[in-house]
């Protein structure tokens, strides 16, 4: 009877053990639970707050892209009749001596061409200062352009986390993205000291590609900014090459790996060429230690040691003054995870040689689809390969050029430039004026002296005796003053497209002085082939109903859009300030409208209300809507859905308008 007793107690008293330890569990898989969800409503919240904050930021910001943009348009056109001004005078100029017509039998038109040579020097002036503000707006435009693609990273982190990162293939230039990038960086890195510039083997590399131009400028932002804050003193250059086997080599890739990435993208499409790019950024800045190099790539990581590690490279800045003022501020160890990740969904590589004290090599290498011949055609702006054509056609024969420069990235990005435009030149590089030697300079030789701004008098002294057949181009900053104005100027950091248009309107004029004169006997051909002409004017649309409805709450977005859709050629543009007004304007005249733009939110009724409204009232109308909107979360389908034709982000860029106006038929 005992050990029964003794067994209930046992039983009982295991029974609540058991009961206890169970119950300990499930409040612990409960508090998981729980903390999951909370994770998840955070992240829902974070992701909501993002999406809205993205929409806020990006509305302002379509009224300051859109009038930079209008600027730019107004300021280059500008450009365009001076420099074509210029241009005519010199060519009359050649055929008047050729010729030999004294001015007595020259027709009116021909005089009034006469007197305006006279009146160059006061049109470069005013190319020299319109220049400087067309840098200035250029800067401005790029980093509007800048901020909009940080916000949009937020965004992409929070699709990192979920695992849903998307690609948005493009076609895009290659050498404009890489060019761009660096002038975005120019005044970050001048303010430090150190010098950053870009080189494009366009001899090899093409220039025209389909990917995504958004995830690889990221990359490149993330890169190239936190390279200059480690760079103390010396440089950055980046570099675009088309990658060897050795590239291959070293990220592991054999021909099976290599096939298996063309087929990715090409989806199996023969006809389409799948070229593999390397992309360099070298610094001279603080360098990585080895042990650092094994956590590279991994998010939230940072190393505390004597020697700074990648992370704390890339991730960390010298003092709070540098955080507060930065736009770049990666401190979480984040930055360099997101360029591996955009790398990875972009079936490239990124990879790292470093020596602590002797600076950083980031290296990238990134397959893209090379763009067909039709759409490289179908390009508005003229190709640096047109630019090249027109200069070789001069048959220019051997010059002899003077590089003046402090700056040692420059003077070998424009050697190697020049090396590949004047193939057989000498060419002769100083880091000062005093060390110039032209002693034994070719008296028959064109010479082209390219130096810095403010050696000028300097420069022009030493070439006081071969000033008839010297091309003088001075180096100045990005948006700085020029101090000459009767030169036309090459900007820092340097652009191959400026540099070739700067060679051919120096030849054509120095060409037009030198003519008739002895100087001259080494020119092969007596006539110097016109230049292809720049597209001045912009498409206009091919219906001729082309008046357009902007609807937008926002006056400064309404008053944008109707400047951008004039300079695309509609002739009238129609506002209202809310849905309810365009539906009212709508119903006076149904087959008024050729297109309608209609932005979402907006009071009283908005966007989709009032596109509901018109697609009721009459099925006879072929007006065509097209949403536009800043929230990013509402799809192309989910618009088409609700009534709309398309849909356009905010902010607008022109190039974009002008794809959509012609996907949709009006251009």
């Amino acid at each position: 009877m005992t050990e029964i007793c003794v067994m209930q107690i046992i039983v009982t008293a295991s029974g609540f053990m058991f009961s206890d330890v169970s119950e300990k569990q499930y409040e612990k898989i409960f508090r998981q639970q729980m903390e999951i969800m909370k994770e998840k409503v955070l992240n829902a919240s974070k992701t909501k707050f993002i999406g809205n904050l993205s929409h806020e930021v990006r509305n302002p910001l379509h009224g300051v892209v859109g009038s930079i943009q209008i600027l730019k348009h107004e300021a280059e056109r500008l450009n365009r009749f001076t420099e074509s001004s210029l241009r005519k005078s010199s060519s009359f100029k050649m055929r008047r001596r050729k010729n030999s017509l004294p001015s007595s039998i020259l027709t009116s038109s021909e005089c009034l061409e006469d007197l305006s040579i006279d009146h160059s020097i006061d049109a470069n002036t005013i190319i020299a200062s319109n220049q400087s503000s067309v840098e200035l707006i250029d800067d401005i435009y790029n980093n509007s352009i800048l901020l909009l693609n940080i916000f949009s990273r937020s965004l992409q982190l929070s699709n990192l986390e979920l695992g849903q990162v998307k690609l948005n293939f493009q076609n895009f230039d290659m050498l404009e993205l890489l060019e761009t990038m660096t002038s975005v960086f120019y005044t970050l890195a001048y303010d430090k000291g150190i010098s950053i510039q870009s080189f494009f083997d366009f001899e090899k590399v093409p220039l025209l590609f389909r990917g995504d131009q958004v995830k690889i400028s990221q990359v490149l932002m993330n890169i190239i900014s936190n390279s200059i804050k480690y760079t103390k003193k010396g440089y950055v250059m980046i570099t675009c090459d088309l990658c060897k086997d050795t590239d291959f080599a070293k990220f592991g890739l054999d021909e099976k790996a290599l096939k298996s990435i063309r087929d990715n993208l090409t989806l199996g499409n023969e006809e389409e060429e799948v070229v593999f790019l390397k992309i360099n950024c070298n610094d001279t800045g603080l360098g990585i230690s080895l042990n650092s190099m094994k956590t590279l790539f991994k998010p939230f990581r940072t190393i505390e040691n004597s020697s700074p590690s990648f992370e704390q490279y890339y991730s960390k800045y010298e003092n709070q003054k540098e955080i507060a003022n930065s736009s770049f501020s990666d401190r979480n160890g984040l930055g360099l995870s997101i360029c591996k990740r955009f790398c990875d969904v972009m079936h490239g590589k990124i990879g790292v040689e470093s020596e602590v004290g002797n600076g950083t090599n980031i290296s990238i290498l990134l397959p893209l689809v090379k763009c067909s011949e039709k759409i490289e055609t179908d390009f508005s702006k003229k190709s640096v390969h047109d630019q090249l054509l027109t200069l070789k056609n001069m048959n220019i024969p051997t010059v002899s050029i003077y590089i003046v420069d402090s700056n040692i990235c420059l003077r070998r990005v424009l050697t190697d430039y020049l090396r590949y435009i004047f193939e057989d030149s000498p060419i002769y590089e100083y880091d000062n004026s005093q060390s110039i030697d032209i002693s034994n300079t070719d008296v028959n030789k064109l010479l082209i002296t390219i130096y810095s701004d403010e050696m000028n008098d300097s420069i022009q002294k030493q070439f006081e005796s071969y000033q008839s057949r010297t091309i003088f181009i001075p180096l100045s900053n990005r948006g700085f003053s020029k101090r000459t104005t009767n030169l036309r100027y090459l900007t820092r950091p340097l652009r191959i497209g400026d540099l070739l248009s700067l060679l051919i309107d120096n030849m054509i004029i120095m060409l037009g002085k030198l003519e008739n004169s002895h100087s001259l006997h080494f020119i092969e051909n007596e006539k110097v082939e016109a230049l292809p002409q720049e597209i001045t004017e912009i498409s206009s649309p091919s219906n001729n109903s082309n008046y357009a409805l902007v609807v937008d709450d926002n006056e400064i977005n309404r008053k944008v859009l109707q400047k951008m859709l004039k300079m695309v050629g509609f002739d009238e543009i129609d506002v209202a300030e809310n849905g309810l007004v365009a539906f009212e304007k709508f119903k006076e005249n149904p087959t008024k409208y050729r297109i309608i733009f209609m932005d979402l939110l907006m009071p009283f009724v908005s966007g989709k209300e009032s596109c509901e409204l018109i697609r009721n009232h009459t099925t006879k109308s072929n007006t065509l809507i097209v949403a536009v909107t800043a929230n990013i979360w509402e799809t192309k389908e989910m618009l088409c859905q609700a009534g709309f034709d398309s849909v356009i982000y905010k902010p607008i860029l022109l190039n974009n308008l002008q794809k959509e106006l012609t996907n949709l038929g009006l251009l």
